[in-house]
């Protein structure tokens, strides 16, 4: 045997691939989801291209393709059987049927928002509202009809009947479902309810497509009352959700969330403070009423009467000592006033006032001008009776008159001689 028999040639390996290809029923059918790429219409109306992940990628055509929408960069589903090229020795994908991925499209798209909303701070957690422990009101913005307002309803009457239920109707698919939401979340929100669960059942994600809007995620962040979602069922996450103040995988979760102390909890509550304060009641009667017998058997409950009887006689006993004071002070104010009235008699006041006025009248009579008149002096007056006491106040031939004791003498100056003072 020759050593070139053991190697096989080109021919020989890709016929054998080619039987494997050919022969397996797995490979005449199958599905695959990819990104195009390389894309290129042949005049003769076939589409060349290449369909990638993140990790490989495979050569595909498809005929009669001159009627798609079909461009680089599109995600696709394609249905095709795979095939071995033997010329070239490549796999290569024949299509059968092509469709632009919609979801996927979606999906980035999705990805895209939420890392804008999210980098604006939109899902930022310290900016989450609290959610009332005892709301008094609960709106409900969903759709009036349907699994998901029934849900909530009995959940919240069941666990929490003392709040009232408002609901606000709303799409919550199609076209305008995005607006209405909005506008009833604005409704809710300005009508100064304590929470807001918004809901919807589940659903594709096409249903669900109107939480995911950047309207909703606006509209639930820029609420002043506090929000709980309730979206599709467990699985499904929408931007509305990550949004929310709180939220819950279905909107029977939501109203369990909305309700986190039921009325149950707040009976057992009650009766548990009931027994503790007929316990701390009853502690207190008892510890009073021990005082009291503590009280009753003591030396001075026991002994009260006598204790009693003795600060009597005390009390007596000050009262006659205070009444002797008193009535000594009293007598010795007595006396006191007598003794002084008794000398006050015997002065005689009138015989003191004669001798003070004669006094007084010794006094005027040696001063008095009629007599220094009878020790042989005069009074000189001029014609207006006013006393002359200097010749300065004179003239010649003035009329004067001149007081002696007995009588007046009238006069005129004849002369007139000052004194010559030495000097």
């Amino acid at each position: 045997m020759s050593k070139d028999s053991k190697y096989l040639t080109v021919t020989d390996v890709n016929r054998y691939i080619e039987k494997k290809y050919v022969n397996d029923p797995y490979l005449k059918k199958i599905y695959i989801k990819g990104e195009v790429s390389n894309c290129k219409l042949h005049t003769n109306g076939t589409l060349y291209f290449s369909i990638k992940d993140s990790n490989t990628k495979m050569n595909a055509l498809k005929f009669r393709a001159k009627v798609l929408d079909i461009k680089e960069g599109d995600s696709v589903l394609v249905t095709a059987e795979l095939n071995f090229y033997f010329p070239y020795g490549e796999a290569r994908l024949i299509v059968s049927e092509i469709e632009k991925d919609s979801i996927g499209d979606l999906y980035r798209r999705l990805l895209d928002l939420k890392e804008k909303l999210n980098n604006e701070g939109l899902f930022d957690t310290s900016l989450k509202k609290k959610i009332t422990r005892f709301p008094e009101s609960i709106a409900v913005v969903t759709a009036k009809t349907g699994a998901a307002v029934q849900d909530i309803t009995k959940t919240i009457y069941r666990r929490y009947p003392l709040a009232k239920l408002n609901l606000y109707s709303s799409l919550v698919q199609g076209p305008s479902a995005i607006a209405d939401i909005v506008e009833k979340l604005g409704q809710a929100d300005r009508a100064g309810n304590d929470l807001i669960i918004l809901a919807r059942g589940g659903g594709s994600i096409e249903d669900l497509w109107a939480f995911n809007s950047e309207e909703v995620v606006r509209a639930i962040f820029r609420a002043n009352t506090p929000i709980i979602t309730g979206i599709g069922h467990e699985t499904d996450t929408t931007l509305a959700d990550y949004a929310a103040d709180k939220y819950a995988s279905t909107p029977t979760a939501a109203a369990e969330l909305a309700t986190s102390v039921t009325i149950s909890d707040l009976q057992a509550h009650f009766k548990a403070t009931e027994i503790k304060i007929r316990g701390l009641i009853n502690q207190k009667i008892s510890s009073n009423m021990a005082q009291v017998e503590g009280l009753a058997n003591s030396y001075q409950i026991k002994n009260f009467a006598n204790n009693f009887s003795q600060k009597a006689k005390d009390i007596e006993s000050y009262k006659t000592r205070i009444e002797l004071l008193l009535q000594n002070k009293f007598d010795k104010k007595i006396s006191d006033f007598i003794r002084k009235k008794e000398s006050f008699l015997k002065i005689d006041i009138v015989e003191k006032e004669s001798q003070k006025l004669q006094s007084i009248i010794e006094k005027l009579e040696h001063n008095s001008p009629l007599n220094i008149l009878k020790k042989g002096y005069a009074l000189v007056k001029d014609k207006d009776n006013k006393r002359l006491t200097s010749v300065k106040s004179v003239e010649v031939d003035s009329d004067i008159t001149i007081d002696l004791k007995d009588g007046v003498i009238t006069a005129k100056v004849v002369k007139i001689e000052e004194e010559k003072t030495n000097g």
